[in-house]
């Protein structure tokens, strides 16, 4: 019996490991590394609970099969937004478990979070060119919202137009689908900026504008 205990939890600290590199594990998965044991519904009901802890959300086969045909079908979208699309998995878990990959504060951000007014920021063609929503501003600080944290001229960006504000920026990922919703409802910009001028240039406009204050 001691044994058996011991197998179980070796196995648990597998797959909690295996589900943390993805967010997500599939019902075959723990099928396979729970295989020979005899388990009760007590230690069932401790794995689901481990695993909803830790952020990793079930899924089918058929569930990442379905995810991959639509990835094939829209290259250019992530497969946890995919997954976000379709409804495989609840979208809080999913936001999270994407921040813990990324090593990135997430928030699966809807117009309830947005505690701001967006075009008193960044205009919205700026907003939708790098698809990001500034949406809380505290004490100097300001909480913005990114599709894609890791493309670093959209974070850079934004980061040194609220820093000519006079505002320190901190960054959140979330769901693109979440992102276009929110930006779709919003009217005209505010401020006229041309999006497809040379970055580099309208950078060095911004730090030269923020040295001169």
């Amino acid at each position: 019996m001691i044994e058996e205990i011991k197998s179980f939890e070796k196995r648990k600290e597998e797959l909690i490991k295996k589900g943390k590199e993805t967010g997500m594990l599939t019902y075959e998965q723990l099928a396979n590394e729970l295989k020979g044991l005899e388990l009760d519904s007590d230690s069932l009901d401790d794995l689901y609970n481990t695993l909803i802890e830790n952020n990793i959300e079930i899924v089918s086969e058929e569930d990442i099969e379905r995810a991959l045909d639509y990835q094939k079908a829209e290259p250019k979208k992530k497969i946890g937004d995919i997954l976000n699309i379709l409804r495989l998995c609840d979208p809080y878990v999913l936001i999270n478990a994407m921040g813990e990959i990324l090593d990135e504060k997430a928030i699966y951000l809807k117009e309830s979070d947005i505690k701001i007014n967006i075009l008193d920021y960044i205009s919205l063609d700026i907003a939708k060119q790098y698809k990001a929503i500034p949406f809380e501003e505290v004490s100097g600080r300001i909480k913005v919202c990114f599709a894609d944290t890791s493309n670093r001229r959209a974070v850079e960006t934004v980061r040194l137009l609220l820093l000519n504000k006079g505002l320190i920026m901190e960054k959140y990922i979330t769901f693109e689908t979440n992102v276009d919703l929110i930006l779709n409802s919003l009217g005209g910009s505010n401020e006229t900026i041309d999006v497809n001028a040379d970055v580099s240039g309208f950078i060095d406009s911004v730090i030269k504008t923020a040295m001169d204050k």
